[in-house]
């Protein structure tokens, strides 16, 4: 199922980028093979890889998605059962346990290649 949706969110991402449109995706795509089909499909791609620790993913979780998985000993979860792929050559790096949400964004644009934040 995972493998069908971020099949299906690469293409969706690729079309829009063909349309014209900049588009971010914010999903923890846990493998690379997930990430580097999206990188083949989309000609001005970057990966920008959120560092942070379980501990803090699972306090910024409004979803309690972490809670409910480790009470129902759930294996699907990034950082608990599922394994999380590191980026090998991500295009920014921002290591968020001690960044505000605007200062994260901030160094994202300063690392990021200026054909991509500048859209041509």
């Amino acid at each position: 199922e995972r493998d069908r949706f971020y099949a299906i969110l690469g293409q969706l991402a690729a079309w829009l980028t063909r349309q014209g449109l900049n588009v971010l995706i914010a999903a923890t795509a846990n493998r690379r093979a997930y990430r580097d089909q999206a990188r083949r499909l989309i000609p001005r791609f970057a990966e920008v890889y959120v560092a942070c620790s379980l501990a803090t993913c699972q306090a910024r979780d409004p979803k309690g998605i972490y809670a409910r998985a480790q009470a129902a000993a759930q294996d699907t979860v990034p950082g608990l059962g599922a394994a999380y792929e590191l980026p090998l050559t991500p295009e920014a790096t921002i290591n968020t346990e001690a960044l505000s949400p605007a200062a994260a964004a901030a160094a994202v644009l300063t690392q990021l290649p200026e054909d991509v934040v500048n859209g041509y």
